[in-house]
């Protein structure tokens, strides 16, 4: 800890102090706090009694190579991602310790995407749909929110797309870069009386580091917003996404991954491991307000997934899915102030229903052999819930929330040659949370909160029976979370954001995951006893002035299993694999007044290991980033070359690990060096 905060400050005074010498800049605009709405009320960040962090439109895309949200996650604490470079496991991120189980996409954290579920109802999660260059905020809860949006013990990530545009206009933009990187982007805005708009497309094409690794993918959006009068608006979200290639290099032993980084596992050439998959989504908001103090939000949403999965085995090797996901929900929100005491109620009723029809089918070398299972999955979810928030003399406010869950899972076994398996069960989840704020002053906030959360095992786990049977894994049980948090955050002088959390989560019925023999690479799940997660997060902004803006955060936690026991062994007092006890990032940017602008960045990663037993260490890493653009306008065009350097020291290491894998198979290595550049012009 002490090592990693005496380099930063370090690199802070040595940066800080360089530019600030060389350059007369005008000041960035200070610190202020922002509006935020995560927590399903409209409320200041600094006044939430969460652990709750903010990055805005510049954070998510100046300069980057809008690949991936890991190009910014890391400016998070309390925030880990790994399978940035993999497209066909999907980016797998954790808040807290929670989430670093699921051997693909995103478990135990909720997303949404402009107030619309992200993640299915059985509680998983994909971004592969997400165009990081169309996205304007996020906001990420940090810490149990089963209260808010239910199935999610780890957070929430909120993402916000691109606001429809108040003028017309046009904007096209290419890069270019390293392993056949190549990007291309439209986008176009405008308003016509009570109607604005704005959509955008962007396509990639990446052959990759590794053999086996190709990607190429389309992604468009579309909002549109209708002003209906003064008290009601009506917003219309459509979003698709079509990959029709996202290979998959597999994992490496430690001795293949040092001796040649680039090469794929044999087995995953052979069977042409990857997926394709094509979303489309559809939504409807509607926002009224009904008086002074009340409004009625309303949505409506449907999404489809047509997904295949080629695995690097023969038997159940290709895996097809076709998903339906839909769902409606209500809001009433209401305000008062009696007095000196100020209330903020918002109470409502979620409905969700995900249908999955799921098939595999035999891996004839990468084609489809005879059809071995076919199973209509379905996943039905109410969610009541009841939030409040009162604040007393400006200085107290209590939070006080509750939600019913009343879930629903059926298996209806299509594939009865040998047998029927069709199944179904019930779940009901009640989830409390309770947080407290005292304001010292306007700036400065101390906060407190006591949580409980649930993760239900997801539809693609319960299908994984290890005796390879049709139906469900019953065995499977949710895992239970109770969580609490103690805070403070504020500024200073408007020119340095600072926040500290100390967090404590205890789990029951954690899901580990595992490998079978007869199955390389399709991964199974367990229930692992009682598991605790116990840490610190610090994170600063700071801005000096001279054009210079500088931020970091640190993450020191402990991921232990307390008691599991597994084919009989003991793992009590063992670290949850896949999770580093310590994690930072440092940034500093600098802006001078005529536009240019250049960052950099790093990140730190502690040891982890790979396995239950903690018998596979993954040494700790740094990675050292640079990135630049030149904004230039000429009469009404905006011109913005950029360039960007990942990975300057040309580390090795491991972008994702396979936790629990089989023989020792790891280690997927990430690339080194590596660069982009670009050009976007707007009209």
């Amino acid at each position: 800890m002490y090592r990693f905060f005496s380099i930063q400050l370090s690199l802070f005074a040595f940066v800080a102090g360089a530019l600030n010498a060389q350059s007369d800049t005008l000041a960035p605009t200070p610190l202020q706090p922002v509006e935020v709405t995560a927590t399903r009320f409209t409320t200041n960040e600094l006044q939430t009694p969460y652990g709750l962090s903010v990055l805005d439109k510049t954070q998510l895309q100046s300069g980057r190579q809008q690949l991936s949200p890991a190009e910014f996650l890391s400016a998070v604490p309390g925030v880990f991602f790994m399978n940035a470079d993999n497209f066909a496991q999907d980016l797998r991120v954790s808040i807290r310790g929670v989430g670093a189980r699921s051997a693909f996409g995103i478990r135990g954290v909720r997303i949404m995407v402009d107030d619309l579920p992200e993640t299915t109802p059985d509680g998983q999660g994909q971004i592969d749909n997400l165009d990081p260059g169309h996205l304007d905020r996020l906001e990420v809860i940090r810490g149990p929110a089963a209260g808010l949006y239910g199935n999610a013990s780890g957070g929430v990530l909120s993402f916000r797309t691109e606001e429809v545009a108040t003028n017309r206009f046009v904007q096209i933009g290419t890069r270019f870069g390293s392993f056949g990187f190549q990007q291309y982007q439209l986008k176009a805005g405008g308003r016509n009386g009570r109607w604005q708009y704005i959509a955008g497309a962007t396509h990639v094409r990446l052959q990759g580091f590794r053999e086996q690794s190709r990607m190429r993918n389309t992604i468009a959006n579309l909002k549109i917003r209708f002003h209906r009068n003064e008290n009601h608006q009506l917003l219309l979200i459509g979003n698709f996404a079509g990959s029709p290639v996202a290979e998959d290099a597999g994992a490496l032993t430690a001795v293949q991954a040092d001796t040649l980084p680039t090469q794929a596992r044999d087995v995953n050439r052979q069977f042409n491991a990857g997926e394709s998959v094509y979303q489309g989504r559809i939504g409807i908001l509607s926002d009224s307000r009904l008086s002074a103090q009340s409004r009625l939000k309303i949505r409506l949403f449907h999404t489809f997934r047509d997904f295949e999965n080629n695995l690097a085995f023969k038997a159940d090797g290709i895996v097809a899915f076709r998903r339906n996901f839909s769902g409606a929900g209500v809001g009433y929100l209401f305000t008062a102030k009696p007095g000196h005491i100020g209330w903020q109620l918002h109470t409502g009723l979620d409905l969700e229903r995900q249908a999955d029809l799921r098939k595999r089918f035999a891996n004839l070398d990468g084609e489809r052999g005879d059809l071995s299972f076919e199973q209509l999955e379905t996943y039905q979810n109410a969610g009541l819930f009841f939030l409040n928030e009162v604040t007393f003399h400006k200085k107290w406010a209590l939070t006080a929330n509750v939600r019913l869950d009343l879930i629903q899972v059926k298996a209806a076994d299509r594939f009865v040659q040998n047998g029927d398996d069709s199944g179904s069960f019930s779940r009901r989840n009640l989830s409390p949370v309770l947080g407290i704020r005292y304001s010292v002053s306007e700036t400065v906030h101390v906060y407190a909160n006591l949580s409980t959360a649930f993760d239900m095992p997801t539809l693609s786990e319960l299908s994984a029976n290890p005796d390879g049977s049709g139906g469900f894994n019953t065995g499977l049980l949710p895992q239970q979370t109770v969580g609490g948090e103690l805070g403070i955050k504020g500024l200073l002088q408007h020119k340095l954001r600072y926040e500290a959390a100390f967090f404590y989560a205890v789990s029951r019925n954690e899901l580990a995951p595992y490998e079978l023999q007869n199955f390389p690479g399709r991964t199974f799940y367990r229930n692992s006893g009682r598991t605790e997660r116990t840490g610190l997060e610090m994170s600063l902004t700071w801005m000096p002035g001279g054009g210079i803006q500088c931020s970091a955060n640190y993450t020191l936690a402990a991921y232990r299993y307390v008691s599991y026991m597994s084919g009989g062994y003991t793992y009590d007092g063992k670290r949850i694999p896949g999770l580093p006890e310590q994690t930072g990032a440092v940034e500093v940017r600098y802006t001078h007044k005529k536009g240019p602008f250049a960052i950099f960045s790093t990140r730190y990663v502690g040891a982890l290991f790979a396995d239950d037993a903690n018998n596979n260490r993954v040494a700790e890493f740094w990675l050292l980033n640079l990135r630049a653009g030149w904004p230039l306008h000429i009469g009404k065009t905006l011109i913005e070359p950029s360039i960007g350097l990942n990975n300057l020291a040309d580390t090795r290491y491991s972008g994702n690990i396979r936790i629990n894998a089989f023989g020792g198979r790891y280690y997927e290595p990430a690339p080194g060096v590596n660069w982009y550049a670009g050009v976007m012009l707007r009209f």
